[in-house]
Order: C-alpha cells, then sequence, then structure tokens
C-alpha cells in the first residue's frame, strides 16, 4: 500500500507543475487515437461475418449463394403500417434515399406482385375481417 501512495505522490509532483504539458499530450493522444480509429477500423455489415466461421449456419449459406442474389448480401426492409397508404408514401421516400446511397446499394428491389402474396391473404386479415368471411361463409 505504501509503494502505491509513494507512485501517487511521485505522479503528482511530476504532473502538476506542468498541466500545459499533460494536457498537451492527452490532446495528441486523442487526436492520434482518432486518426486511427478513421483509417484502420470498418465496418462490417454481413451478418455472416458476425458469427464463428466454423458455426454451420456459415457453411449452408456458402451452400446457397448461388441462388441468392448474384452472390451478394441483401437488405431486407420490413414494415408494418396503420394503412396501406402509409407504408406506400414512406416506400416512396425511403426508396430515394436507397437509391442516392451507391457506396451500399446496387440495386432496388421494391415492388412485389401481389399474387405471390396471394397463398398468405388470409393471415393478413383483422379479426372483424375474418368474422364477416367466416359469416360469409356460413351464409353460403
Amino acid at each position: 500500500m505504501k509503494i502505491i501512495l509513494r507512485l501517487i505522490q511521485f505522479w503528482l509532483a511530476w504532473v502538476l507543475p506542468r498541466p500545459r504539458l499533460v494536457l498537451g499530450v492527452v490532446l495528441l493522444s486523442a487526436v492520434g487515437a482518432a486518426y486511427y480509429a478513421g483509417t484502420r477500423l470498418e465496418i462490417r455489415t454481413d451478418q455472416l461475418e458476425l458469427i464463428s466461421p466454423d458455426h454451420p449456419l456459415v457453411e449452408m449459406s456458402r451452400k446457397l449463394d448461388p441462388y441468392s442474389m448474384e452472390g451478394t448480401a441483401t437488405f431486407t426492409l420490413v414494415m408494418e403500417a396503420p394503412s396501406p397508404e402509409e407504408a406506400l408514401d414512406f416506400m416512396h421516400a425511403i426508396v430515394p434515399r436507397i437509391k442516392e446511397d451507391k457506396d451500399h446499394f446496387r440495386g432496388v428491389s421494391y415492388r412485389i406482385d401481389p399474387e405471390q402474396l396471394r397463398k398468405w391473404a388470409l393471415l393478413y386479415l383483422s379479426e372483424q375481417e375474418i368474422r364477416q368471411l367466416a359469416s360469409s361463409l356460413h351464409d353460403h
């Protein structure tokens, strides 16, 4: 314990008479750290890079790559809106922004053929619509 107190006393005795020097060193260290982080660090957004390369899902994903969008990673935006009009308004607002960002997105596909979703249409009915459908079926 005495050794630690001696080290603190020595450090304070050296630092206190030189505040500008210490602040300058701290400032230079902060600028150097920010420069290093900006030039050396990168952001990886591929989901498969977030897990171990030995994980079985990584190998399964590699097998499926030929069937994906030209072997590139895709970004899917799923939204729930109070009404179809609001969903369309949001889509028309976000698509131009995505198209402008050529560094991160090569292509945008945002129109879906409703016929592709027809087999799941009953899953998206409200409770009232389901009751009306059941009543209509019962009547017929």
